[in-house]
C-alpha cells in the first residue's frame, strides 16, 4: 500500500495525541485516527507506535493512558480491542541509530497508518 494515494493530514493538537484525518480516495469514508508512540524515552530498545480509530459510534473519554490506575488500563484494554481498529509500527534499535529517535518515531507512525489502512477496510 503506498501512503502517497491516501490524504492523510497528520496533526499534534497537544503535548499525548497526534491525529490523522484520513479519507480514502475510493469512498466517501472520512476518520479520525489516534496515533502515538512508545520506547522513545527509553535508552535501548525499539520504539513502537500504534495507529487506533474507534467504530462509528464508540466514545470514550481517554487522554493518556499514564493518567490511568493499571486497573483501569486492563479493564480498558479489552472493550478498546473490540471497538477499534488499530495497527502498529516498529522500528528497531539499529535503524533508530542511523535516524535518530525524532526521525525513527516518525517512521513508526507511517509504519502504523499504513498498517492500519491496509488491515481496517475503512
Amino acid at each position: 500500500m503506498d501512503l502517497k494515494n491516501y490524504p492523510v493530514s497528520i496533526f499534534q493538537p497537544g503535548v499525548f495525541a497526534k491525529l490523522c484525518m484520513m479519507s480514502r480516495p475510493d469512498t466517501q469514508n472520512k476518520f479520525i485516527a489516534g496515533v502515538d508512540e512508545v520506547g522513545r524515552g527509553a535508552l535501548c530498545g525499539p520504539v513502537v507506535s500504534a495507529c487506533v480509530c474507534f467504530k462509528h459510534g464508540v466514545k470514550y473519554q481517554l487522554k493518556d493512558s499514564k493518567e490511568l490506575s493499571p486497573s483501569k488500563r486492563e479493564e480498558l484494554f479489552d472493550k478498546i480491542r473490540k471497538d477499534a481498529f488499530y495497527s502498529f509500527g516498529l522500528v528497531r534499535e539499529d535503524l533508530i541509530d542511523k535516524l535518530n529517535i525524532f526521525w525513527a518515531s516518525q517512521l513508526t507512525f507511517l509504519k502504523s497508518i499504513e498498517r492500519f489502512l491496509s488491515v481496517s477496510g475503512l
